[in-house]
């Protein structure tokens, strides 16, 4: 197996990402990424040179290569699908996601910007999808799935090269935070799924994608947990994708839970039942990622009187926490430094990170200049160990208001990076 870790010449030395994970998402004229020349150009003028999204593993074609035209989108949470990035692209409806990842690419030949393809299908993917085709997915026995969506990733690429939009590609990962992945499988499928050696199932993919597309780095992407986080990583990646969210807690006891609750910033008190029953007919979510009833539920109670307080509070929360914060980005740089020194001259990226909020409406972190201080001081911190990507914030594309109010500050920090 060939592990010289390297760059290709014809991407850039460093990458600024932007995350609008459905950025191939679109329904009707309505949605945010439904013109992906402006899309992309957009991009442009924030400084990033990099986008990172949902490829379309599974969306594009059949398990069999058969392209699948127009597929149905839902509602993820029925009426409370009104959170950050999840719902944005116009509404239920149709959409054709070959076409859709083909005029994507187009758009960043003419703008000069690249793509990092992931598939989060067993994470949020399958939220969105009609019953027939996650039926379809999940039918695949467990031990096979990492090579069934390495066959689905090769489609879209294919169509890709066939295009002469490979170079579009900085890298490509079978699965968004991998190591989720074989326990997402298990209980989607209601399997016991310990006896399978998964970084094998991994490696074989990922050396079988090699073959198929030499000019393409294939990345794997997990975040950084622990050593023997590491130690999973199988030898056939050509990048690393880590994702740190040292600064998640912020939102302790607010949007999320962990924490006492501040019931004093809610109103409407929407349980997490309440969002569970708004599916649907739709598949239910798996136990892993029940979370997301609770965290859609905080979203929807939030009394907008109390935004000043709630300001307030989270204010005071990263000025009282900053050291634990920096602290976490310091344990997560050294979890990079550790796989940089395992896989001498690998590409490495912070793909994900440093919270998430889940409103919309909250714009504490739009306004706060703590906040803006610690995501500058991360990056900069990202560049001075060697990373070759980075990203300034989670929710972070044409659907977030951030895209408007904080272009300035977007700029300056993608620049502060590339220089």
């Amino acid at each position: 197996m060939n592990l010289a870790y390297k760059i290709p010449p014809h991407l850039p030395e460093r990458l600024t990402i932007s995350f609008p994970i459905w950025g191939i998402f679109d329904t009707n004229g309505c949605g945010c990424y439904h013109d992906l020349d402006r899309f992309v150009k957009e991009h442009k003028e924030r400084g990033f040179n990099c986008i990172r999204l949902e490829g379309g593993a599974g969306l594009t074609h059949d398990i069999n290569g058969n392209p699948r035209g127009e597929i149905n989108i839902h509602a993820p949470f029925g009426e409370y699908s009104v959170t950050r990035q999840i719902f944005c692209f116009g509404g239920e409806g149709k959409c054709n996601f070959l076409e859709r990842v083909l005029a994507l690419c187009e758009a960043c030949k003419k703008y000069n910007v690249y793509l990092i393809f992931s598939s989060w299908y067993f994470l949020h993917t399958y939220w969105f999808v009609d019953n027939e085709i996650n039926s379809e997915i999940f039918s695949v026995k467990s031990e096979d799935m990492f090579m069934t969506f390495a066959k689905l990733l090769h489609y879209v690429l294919k169509e890709i090269e066939n295009k002469g939009y490979s170079d579009r590609i900085a890298m490509a990962e079978i699965f968004n935070e991998v190591g989720c992945v074989p326990t997402l499988i298990g209980e989607l499928k209601n399997e016991n799924v310990k006896h399978i050696d998964f970084k094998k199932k991994h490696n074989e993919a990922l050396l079988w994608l090699r073959e198929q597309h030499p000019g393409i780095l294939f990345g794997y992407d997990n975040d950084i947990v622990s050593d023997q986080a590491i130690e999973d990583i199988p030898e056939a990646l050509q990048a690393f994708n880590g994702h740190n969210y040292f600064l998640w807690g912020v939102y302790g006891g607010t949007l999320e839970a962990g924490e006492p609750d501040k019931s004093e910033f809610y109103s409407n008190k929407i349980k997490p039942e309440d969002v569970a029953a708004a599916r649907g007919n739709l598949v239910q979510l798996s136990p892993t990622c029940a979370p997301w009833y609770n965290r859609v539920a905080r979203c929807a109670s939030l009394d907008e009187s109390k935004f000043p307080l709630l300001e307030e509070y989270l204010t005071e929360r990263i000025k009282e926490r900053k050291e634990e914060y920096i602290n976490n980005l310091d344990s997560f740089c050294e979890g990079f430094k550790k796989i940089m020194a395992k896989f001498p001259g690998i590409p490495v990226v912070s793909g994900e990170g440093v919270t998430y909020c889940s409103s919309q409406k909250l714009l504490w972190e739009e306004k706060s200049e703590e906040y803006w201080d610690i995501v500058k001081y991360a990056v900069k911190k990202y560049k001075e160990i060697g990373l070759w990507g980075t990203l300034i914030k989670t929710c972070l594309g044409p659907e977030d208001p951030s895209w408007e109010l904080c272009k300035d500050k977007i700029k300056e920090i993608n620049e502060m990076f590339l220089k």
